[in-house]
């Protein structure tokens, strides 16, 4: 990793992502997180620095059909250590920014997927003091849909590449996220949290073991050789997943008067930010 990038911290990224990084776009920036390996506690000194957003795009923009609609329901960005843009379908950057439209961060939210979850409780670094009465209403909708995400990238993603140790670790760290959410009501993020919760349980040895050398530079592109007994650890987390999903108090979708609360509040919070 570069000088430049080891002098700056996250809220330098952000602020520059913020007011320099949408500039090629007609849209208001709302809320920034850092995402991804540096904050999960999975990263090495080389490792990039992921940000997830959210924006708000111009009102008529949004009325348009989508045959004429800006393409701005996603914008993502790549920047490398001295912030220049890297070209679409470029490789390289140390820097990414994933952003969704507001509208579009609703219907994540509906569905339950991860970008949703960390953009609700992960701590910003950015938002707009508007929205936060908006995320505060979402978060008390909040459904228990988390089990079903964590248990699809254990089942479509480490499935389909059992060797693979990136996949296996955030297998793991998407199992405990969601079996700690579903038992406790609480988001945790840092993978060291989540493994001390899942101490004691016997459930994750060789997990902390397959986490433990995905953090090590040396280790983080090697093979998983203990495939079988990763594989029945996965199982026994998503049996704990599912029965934590039975008992939990959270709902599988989001209750109709939060949800008709939130629409009215993401109406007003466009017509007074836009």
């Amino acid at each position: 990793m570069t000088e430049g990038i080891i002098q700056l911290n996250n809220e330098d990224i952000a602020d520059f992502l913020i007011n320099d990084g949408y500039d090629p776009f007609d849209v208001v920036p709302v809320c920034c997180i850092l995402s991804g390996s540096r904050a999960y506690g999975l990263s090495t000194d080389e490792s990039d620095r992921d940000y997830l957003a959210i924006h708000l795009m111009d009102t008529w923009d949004c009325l348009e059909h989508p045959d004429f609609r800006p393409r701005l329901q996603v914008i993502r960005q790549r920047f490398n250590d001295d912030f220049k843009q890297i070209p679409v379908g470029e490789k390289g950057g140390t820097i990414s920014l994933d952003s969704f439209e507001m509208w579009k961060f609703i219907s994540l939210y509906l569905k339950g997927s991860a970008a949703s979850y960390e953009l609700l409780y992960m701590p910003p670094v950015h938002c707009n003091s508007e929205t936060e009465d908006l995320f505060h209403l979402m978060r008390e909708g909040i459904t228990s849909r988390i089990g079903r995400m964590a248990k699809g990238v254990a089942i479509h993603n480490w499935a389909k590449d059992k060797n693979n140790r990136k996949k296996a670790t955030i297998a793991y760290y998407r199992l405990m996220q969601a079996l700690l959410f579903l038992r406790e009501g609480e988001f945790e993020w840092n993978i060291g949290s989540l493994l001390e919760y899942m101490e004691g349980s016997n459930i994750v040895k060789v997990g902390k073991i397959v986490i433990g050398q995905y953090v090590e530079k040396e280790m983080r592109q090697s093979s998983i050789v203990e495939v079988e007994r990763v594989g029945s650890e996965l199982n026994c987390l998503i049996d704990e997943v599912n029965k934590a999903g039975v008992v939990t108090r959270l709902p599988d979708q989001v209750p109709k008067p939060i949800l008709e609360a939130v629409l009215e509040k993401v109406k007003r919070t466009r017509s007074f930010i836009i």
